[in-house]
């Protein structure tokens, strides 16, 4: 079982991807499904869910809002793998991804970018790249998700691509309140 942590988003977000979407010359890209619109936080791999549930559950945080912001591509324009949605910068945001690194005792040591995967391509060529990167310059409608939980997941690859299932969502909570 491959396990991580992330946010899942609302739906006028997904809506708005999926107007994204079909912008996308699709012949040599694999969209990433509606259900399967996520922020991840946090990869684990394997692990003992039991166990990271008991450490999660001990997180406090207030809800917080997030807005999109923007297209990019990893690892870069000239070597696309993946299409991905930004998020504005979230002090909040930062502060909760710290916070499950802290409790799991795990930091990443790289730079946390927070992104919503919509698109995975191999071996594309220019032609394709140039029609992939033209998405950049679509307007995007801002929306403001509001978080108010996080949630562990388990991800099972299928040949149609992965399967993702909440294992436990850890809705918000006040440190006030304990």
């Amino acid at each position: 079982m491959r396990f991580f942590i992330s946010i899942n988003v609302n739906e006028k977000l997904k809506r708005e991807i999926e107007r994204l979407n079909l912008k996308l010359d699709k012949s040599h890209i694999r969209l990433v499904p509606r259900e399967n619109f996520h922020l991840t936080l946090k990869f684990l791999g394997d692990a003992n869910p039991l166990e990271v549930e008991k450490k999660l559950s001990e997180i406090c945080f207030e809800p917080f809002d997030i807005i999109n912001s923007g297209i990019g591509f990893f690892p870069n324009e000239q070597d696309i793998s993946v299409t991905w949605i930004g998020f504005e910068h979230s002090d909040e945001l930062v502060e909760l991804k710290n916070k499950i690194d802290l409790s799991l005792g795990k930091n990443d040591n790289f730079n946390f970018v927070p992104h919503l995967t919509i698109a995975r391509m191999k071996n594309i060529n220019l032609e394709d790249k140039k029609g992939i990167v033209t998405v950049k310059n679509e307007k995007i409608n801002s929306i403001i998700s509001t978080i108010s939980s996080f949630e562990l997941m388990n991800s099972t690859l299928t040949l149609n691509g992965p399967v993702y299932e909440v294992i436990k969502s850890f809705p918000a909570k006040s440190s006030k309140s304990l």
